[in-house]
């Protein structure tokens, strides 16, 4: 996995508990060893706990999102884009925000928490969607991918997703330049 997400977290001292996909929670523990992980590869110590039958019914969508962060106190959500679709109404939400996505990855944080510490929300960016924007914010999708594009001048995933956006809103200049 890449360590991306993790150093943001602890660059940007969000604290919480968090919610990612289940073999990466062993990665976040070694990264961000203060940080409580909803759960790891260590099935044994989760088994009896009966989390993982509820991660199955809301893979099973006969569990919602958003009772599931609740009950489980979650406030930073480490999604991958490849299981990150079950996120979604979390990224259309007004209490979540969106505040990194990179290498495949994007973490949502709990806005009081995001606000709190100031953290710039992205509520114009779905990045599970193409072109990633969100219904009828395609400029506004296109300038804060823009602004991703400044703060991690090391990931080329940003830059194609802004040019996707860039051919949509017919900004040929900016898709010549990658």
């Amino acid at each position: 996995f890449t360590k991306k997400p993790m150093q943001f977290i602890g660059s940007h001292g969000i604290q919480g508990n968090i919610m990612s996909i289940q073999e990466m929670g062993a990665h976040i523990s070694w990264e961000l060893p203060t940080s409580k992980i909803l759960y790891d590869t260590r099935d044994d110590l989760y088994q009896p706990t009966g989390i993982f039958a509820e991660a199955q019914k809301l893979d099973e969508g006969k569990l919602s999102i958003e009772s599931f962060v609740a009950k489980y106190n979650i406030s930073i959500v480490i999604a991958d884009m490849t299981t990150g679709a079950i996120y979604k109404p979390l990224l259309y939400s007004d209490d979540w925000g969106l505040v990194y996505t990179t290498d495949g990855f994007f973490i949502l944080v709990d806005r009081d928490i995001a606000e709190k510490i100031r953290l710039t929300i992205y509520t114009a960016v779905d990045p599970l969607r193409s072109p990633p924007a969100k219904p009828g914010m395609m400029d506004e999708a296109y300038g804060q991918l823009k602004q991703l594009e400044k703060e991690d001048s090391t990931s080329i995933e940003n830059a194609v997703r802004s040019a996707e956006i860039a051919l949509v809103l017919n900004k040929t200049d900016d898709v010549k330049r990658i």
